[in-house]
């Protein structure tokens, strides 16, 4: 498949932009940490100054469900944010591109290189990175998928890789 390495600058580009999301992760961690604790807090303080189970029931009036609500808004966007392993790449082949993991294709090519196997034929079908190979009579073919769409979003400026 011939994959080039990647260049320092390459993979500086990548790093920085895996730290850019880790870091939106861990402020939004210590934001849903800091939301639990005002809710807990809260609570604790509702409970000390209830006589009867009817304040309790009727939350709503001391803004603890608009807390809530807010705790499950910043959970949602921290669970919208990747966990990104490996060196994503964008893979070009003509016109059509798709992001892919450079470890998981550098792998797979050296592996077609100690088994003696050529690449015959690559494309990109949809989300997909489809590779056929083979050698005197022996052949096969190997889908590779895209990652779904809302770990690869976040993910832009990365290195283009032709094949």
């Amino acid at each position: 498949m011939f994959l080039r390495k990647l260049t320092d600058k390459e993979l500086e580009q990548i790093k920085k932009a895996k730290a850019g999301i880790k870091e939106q992760r861990q402020s939004l961690q210590g934001a849903v940490k800091k939301q639990r604790k005002s809710i807990q807090e809260e609570t604790k303080r509702l409970k000390g100054k209830a006589q009867d189970a009817d304040i309790l029931q009727n939350l709503e009036e001391y803004g603890l469900n608009a807390l809530r609500d807010n705790l499950t808004t910043l959970q949602n966007q921290f669970n919208a944010l990747p966990i990104i392993t490996g060196l994503p790449v964008i893979v070009r082949i003509g016109e059509e591109s798709l992001r892919m993991n450079y470890e998981l294709l550098n792998k797979f090519d050296r592996l077609l290189d100690k088994s003696n196997l050529s690449v015959q034929r690559i494309k990109i079908d949809g989300r997909s990175l489809i590779v056929r190979y083979g050698k005197y009579g022996q052949s096969g073919s190997l889908e590779l998928l895209e990652p779904v769409e809302y770990l690869v979003d976040p993910l832009t400026w990365l290195p283009a890789i032709d094949l």
